[in-house]
C-alpha cells in the first residue's frame, strides 16, 4: 500500500525569507545611490524571493492578488484556439474549466432595391415642342454580410390598361457579393404615358449556404421615381 504524505510548509523559514526581502528593500531605498549597499541589499532579496517563489501556496496566493488587481482572469489554456473559440481545458486557477466549440456565424446577403427612372429631353425645333424619352432601371445592392446567389425579379406596370415590359419585366441577376451593386435596365425609350401608372416589383434570391430563398419588394407610383421628384 502506498502512502502520500502531504508536504508541509516550513513556516519559520517563509519569515525569514520575508525579512531577509524586507531588509534587502529597506537598504536599497535609504541609499539608492550606494552601489555598494545596493549589491547587499540584492543580495538579501534574491534567496529570499527564490525561497518563496519555490512555495506551491506562494504561488497561488500571487496569482489570486494578481486576478484582484488587474481584474483580469489568470489562465493558463491547455486546450486549443479555433477562431474565437477555445476548445478544451482551461485552468482558471480555481480548478479545470472545458470550453466546448460553437457553431460558426452564418454570413447571409440582404438585397436593397431601388427603382430609377431617367429621361432624356429635345426639343422640336419644328414646333418647339420638347419630347422626353424615359428609361426604367433598377439599382440593387447587397447590403448585407454574405454573397447573394439565384437573383430574380419580376416588375409589372398595373393601369387601366396593363402595360406590358420588355421579357415581362422579368430579369436575372449574377451573383452579388457584400456592398456590391448593380444596376438592371427594365426598359427605355418610354414616354410620359408611363408616368400616370404604379408599379409592382418583386425580387428574390438566397445565400451560398441556404436553400431558402429571401424576399424584397416595393410598389410606388413611377413618376415619383424622377429624381426632382
Amino acid at each position: 500500500m502506498t502512502v502520500v504524505t502531504n508536504r508541509r510548509v516550513n513556516w519559520t523559514k517563509v519569515e525569514e525569507s520575508i525579512a531577509s526581502i524586507g531588509f534587502g528593500v529597506l537598504l536599497i531605498y535609504l541609499a539608492p545611490l550606494n552601489f555598494l549597499i545596493d549589491i547587499v541589499g540584492g543580495i538579501l532579496i534574491v534567496p529570499g524571493a527564490g525561497f518563496l517563489l519555490a512555495q506551491p501556496e506562494v504561488r497561488v496566493a500571487l496569482k489570486v492578488i494578481v486576478n484582484r488587481v488587474s481584474r483580469k482572469q489568470v489562465f493558463k489554456n491547455t486546450g486549443s484556439i479555433s477562431g474565437s473559440n477555445v476548445v478544451g481545458p482551461v485552468d482558471t486557477g480555481g480548478g479545470p474549466l472545458t470550453i466546448h466549440q460553437g457553431l460558426s456565424t452564418i454570413k447571409t446577403p440582404y438585397l436593397r432595391v431601388i427603382p430609377k427612372l431617367s429621361n432624356f429631353s429635345v426639343a422640336n425645333l419644328l414646333t418647339g415642342a420638347i419630347l422626353s424619352s424615359y428609361t426604367l432601371y433598377l439599382e440593387v445592392t447587397n447590403i448585407g454580410d454574405g454573397p447573394a446567389t439565384d437573383i430574380s425579379g419580376n416588375m409589372v406596370l398595373l393601369g387601366s390598361e396593363r402595360f406590358r415590359l420588355p421579357n415581362d419585366g422579368k430579369f436575372e441577376l449574377h451573383p452579388l457579393g457584400p456592398n456590391e451593386t448593380r444596376n438592371v435596365p427594365i426598359a427605355s425609350s418610354l414616354d410620359e404615358t408611363v408616368l400616370k401608372m404604379p408599379y409592382d416589383l418583386t425580387v428574390q434570391y438566397r445565400g451560398t449556404s441556404t436553400a431558402v430563398f429571401q424576399s424584397a419588394g416595393k410598389r410606388g407610383q413611377i413618376k415619383d421615381l424622377l429624381p426632382n421628384a
